[in-house]
């Protein structure tokens, strides 16, 4: 009878466990204006103005359903709180977004914007603390490596006129 509960405790456990695989993005800056372009114009708040895009490519044959959390330097939590944390990448759809920014493109409306509907739809770090950075977690379930992607880091410098651009591998 022993080994009988053992077996269904172990059953029980391995059936109600959901195997869960991440993706970070160890730090980003994103304190130019919504529609500012590439690279970012403006400044006024004595920054150079930075725009950080991210971009998430699944090669997952179904739709991934993510939750993003954002961390400030200090690596606290700042949200935000489910369910305003969730979003999904349809199957081998690569998307780009702003991580604190709504950058929605439109020919109309804001002809400069770096969003895409599927990226405009990923949830923006949480501005309460004042500050436009910190780093972030995707958590996606399946095996790791269905979610890959960079991020790209572009800056308009008071002595340069074009991009400072740099990559890094999320995988």
């Amino acid at each position: 009878m022993k080994k009988f509960a053992l077996i269904a405790l172990i059953l029980t456990v391995g059936v109600t466990c959901a195997f869960a695989a991440t993706l970070k993005v160890p730090w980003f800056v994103d304190n130019a204006a919504v529609g500012s372009g590439i690279p970012p114009s403006g400044g006024s708040d004595g920054f150079f103005p930075t725009v950080s895009l991210v971009y998430l490519s699944s090669s997952s044959a179904s739709v991934l359903n993510c939750t993003i959390e954002y961390y400030d330097e200090s690596g606290t939590s700042l949200g935000p709180d489910a369910p305003a944390n969730t979003f999904s990448i349809n199957p081998f759809a690569t998307v780009a977004f702003r991580p604190v920014r709504s950058d929605l493109a439109d020919t109309n409306t804001n002809p400069l914007g770096q969003e895409g509907a599927a990226g405009n739809a990923i949830p923006d770090r949480p501005t309460t603390d004042g500050k436009k950075n910190g780093s972030l977690l995707i958590t996606y379930p399946g095996a790791g490596g269905e979610l890959g992607g960079a991020i790209w880091v572009y800056q308009q410098g008071a002595q340069r006129s074009s991009a400072l651009a740099l990559a890094h591998t999320l995988n």
